[in-house]
């Protein structure tokens, strides 16, 4: 049976319950032949507006000159998470089903900063490398994504896309779209993964949504744990901006806690699934 790439994982996802686990087990070489499918098509392929459709892109910074502007803004992007990470006045805030809540007050934009902590029981380079992967996916795993969409790959790391989020935060925040790009670095033994909003051509607001930003300086970090190194330290610090005008950012920003903490522990759940399958 022929299933195009992305498919495979949100056909599978479907099937993984307990009653069929044991259909799974004997079907473990066919997955795993497409997982590794998924590994070396991960980083070449570019998702168009319908779910589960890829082509292949041969672009790269150097054939597309005007992408330069977009991989400086990475650069000032790590620049401004590592300061923030790096700060001494992170606070304990509160720690619920193994996620830590920490925060700090930032005095060049006049806001209280957040950051979500958590232990992976993996390797941090598979752990990174499989976030990459299915963060694509998301509305699959996490229930506050609409869709997800890469606009176009401008390197093997580094990638524009748009996500659309549902209503949020008990009516307060409408659907919202976002217009960002990430991209991974690895500096020391620690890999920065940066989001923040861009403009891109030809990509209009979606009808019926608020378009929302993300400040420079948050995303998501992996670093090993423990002498190991078999362990992640996973770090999350958001910075999405929904654009309500009636509603100061500080107030906002504490209304998306839960949904920011939601999304640690879905991505915690898909990785064990993934991981499962390995």
């Amino acid at each position: 049976m022929n299933i195009p790439r992305p498919v495979f994982l949100r056909v599978v996802s479907k099937m993984h319950t307990p009653g069929v686990t044991n259909l799974l087990v004997g079907d473990f070489v066919f997955k795993t032949l497409l997982l590794v499918q998924d590994f070396v098509f991960m980083e070449t392929g570019i998702r168009t507006g319908k779910k589960g459709d890829w082509v292949v892109r041969n672009d790269t910074p150097e054939a597309q000159p005007q992408w330069r502007m977009y991989l400086d803004q990475t650069e000032a992007d790590l620049k401004k998470m590592m300061k923030n990470l790096q700060s001494a006045d992170w606070k304990h805030v509160e720690h619920y089903e193994g996620i830590a809540l920490y925060s700090r007050f930032d005095f060049e934009s006049e806001r209280h900063l957040y950051k979500f902590q958590t232990i992976f029981p993996y390797d941090y380079e598979w752990t990174l490398r499989m976030t990459w992967m299915t963060i694509n996916d998301s509305p699959e795993w996490c229930d506050d994504v609409i869709d997800n969409v890469i606009l176009q790959d401008l390197s093997e790391n580094c990638r524009i896309f748009n996500a659309a989020s549902r209503t949020q935060t008990f009516g307060f925040v409408s659907d919202r779209d976002f217009v960002s790009i990430e991209s991974y670095e690895k500096v020391g033994e620690v890999f920065y993964w940066t989001v923040s909003s861009v403009t891109w051509p030809d990509f209009p607001l979606r009808q019926g949504f608020v378009r929302g930003k993300a400040d420079s300086g948050g995303g998501f970090v992996f670093s090993p744990h423990g002498v190991d190194h078999k362990k992640t330290l996973f770090q999350l610090l958001p910075m999405v901006d929904p654009n309500i005008p009636f509603l100061p950012r500080a107030i906002t920003d504490k209304l998306l806690l839960p949904t920011h903490r939601n999304f640690v522990v879905r991505l915690r759940d898909r990785l064990s699934y993934l991981h499962s399958l390995s």
